[in-house]
């Protein structure tokens, strides 16, 4: 914790640590289990519309004698339109010219979805500020166009991504605050027995203790049953992330099913039908698409005439095109696991490899560097860790497809397959790979 000075509003703490309350209780009794563990005086709870459960921060007793204000809370009622967003104000006084960047002098305070983000309440050193960014972004499903208010633009300069800087220091933050928002920036004071339960005991005081001993008895069973509740919830959203989960890791088949499959889809494929001449093969879900292009004096008539009986109705679209589309019977092959998954620094590893066996021979691998998760970032993981993926390309002569099957690794999958039969006959595969967190 480090007091900062707001200039003309004044005194606020930084560098809080923000406490998610489980919510296997009831937030009364578990904001007092971690008041009673941080020995605190004074607690403040972050509450949100739409968040069943607040965040909490506690000042410890004896570190301060009135009640504190939480600088994040009013950074937030400064700019409360940003769910999402990072602040970064430079806390450097006058005497600390030709710091070389190593004391402490940076406030850096993020937020999620509305509430304080994990470890991003901080104040630290350049370097260590810049640790924590990159570790925030790489939590983030969308890491490009993130909100900055700071004024320290050129420390984002040197960061691997593009931000929305918009300008913000302490003294911004004086002009866009109001005597209520520091009112509501106040900690409360640390009550070890709720008002409540306070209330309760005068009442069995007064009314008897058998009148107490009931009420306790059924606020126990209804706290029984709404931890059985959530649990049960829980249990339900753990199962379904599950389910995502699985089915996101096996969303591109193997490279050993579907190559086989297409290969089989397109043995003896007859290369001109009755003056029209196959120019490329798109092959993706289960299906393959010939596109043959006509020569002079080429009919429809003709392709329908002359077409292998066995293929369905081709698509007739331009005049001098024929469309025709090819079921493939797909193996459902091995499925993956998600406990089985390779770190992504493995499979970064194999398939860089992999790209530097294939390419004396013609064929070119490249991986994407930025990884995404498999499930979409609003659902918790409940214990469950996420999954994450990317995509690869992979060029050559299609005479050199087929060995390609036993060579990528089991992480790898095919979402496509196109050929192109120009002067050099040509195969482009583009697939998914998969990794641990």
């Amino acid at each position: 914790m480090t007091p900062i000075r707001v200039p003309g509003v004044g005194e606020a703490v930084a560098g809080l640590d923000w406490i998610e309350l489980p919510g296997v209780d009831t937030h009364g009794v578990e904001m007092r289990q971690f008041a009673r563990s941080a020995n605190a005086q004074w607690q403040f709870a972050w509450k949100l519309a739409g968040k069943a459960t607040p965040l909490v921060a506690f000042i410890p007793d004896g570190v301060a004698k009135k009640a504190p204000v939480a600088a994040a809370a009013l950074v937030h009622a400064a700019i409360p339109d940003e769910q999402t967003c990072i602040t970064l104000i430079d806390l450097q006084s006058d005497d600390s010219e030709g710091d070389t960047g190593t004391s402490i002098k940076y406030w850096l305070f993020a937020t999620v979805e509305g509430v304080p983000a994990k470890r991003m309440d901080f104040v630290g050193n350049a370097n260590d500020i810049r640790s924590l960014i990159l570790d925030f972004l790489s939590h983030l499903t969308d890491r490009e166009g993130v909100a900055v208010y700071t004024d320290l633009d050129e420390l984002f300069d040197t960061l691997p991504y593009r931000f929305d800087i918009r300008p913000f220091s302490l003294d911004i933050l004086r002009h866009s605050l109001t005597k209520k928002d520091y009112s509501r920036a106040r900690f409360e004071r640390y009550r070890p027995v709720s008002l409540k339960v306070t209330g309760l005991l005068v009442l069995a005081a007064l009314g008897g203790l058998g009148y107490l001993l009931a009420q306790e008895e059924i606020e126990q069973i209804q706290r029984r049953e709404a931890a059985q509740a959530r649990q049960r919830e829980i249990a339900r959203k753990t199962a379904e992330l599950a389910q995502a989960i699985e089915a996101g890791i096996n969303a591109a088949p193997q490279a050993t099913a579907a190559l086989p499959a297409y290969a089989k889809a397109l043995q003896d494929l007859p290369l001109q039908i009755s003056g029209w001449r196959l120019q490329d093969i798109d092959c993706k879900a289960g299906a393959c698409t010939l596109t043959y292009k006509g020569r002079p004096l080429a009919t429809w008539r003709g392709y329908m005439l002359t077409k292998p009986s066995t293929w369905p109705a081709p698509a007739f679209t331009e005049t001098a095109t024929v469309i025709q589309e090819l079921p493939v019977e797909m193996a459902l092959g091995e499925r993956r696991a998600a406990a089985a998954l390779s770190t992504r620094e493995a499979v970064r590893y194999a398939m860089g490899n992999l790209a530097q066996v294939v390419a004396p021979v013609g064929l070119q691998l490249s991986l994407q560097p930025t990884w995404e998760r498999v499930v979409a970032q609003g659902q918790q993981g409940d214990g469950l860790s996420i999954p994450m993926r990317t995509t690869f390309t992979l060029t050559g002569p299609a005479a050199l497809l087929g060995d390609m099957a036993t060579k990528l690794p089991a992480a790898a999958g095919i979402t496509s397959v196109q050929i192109k039969l120009d002067e050099k006959t040509t195969f482009e595969v583009r697939g998914e790979a998969y990794a641990r967190p």
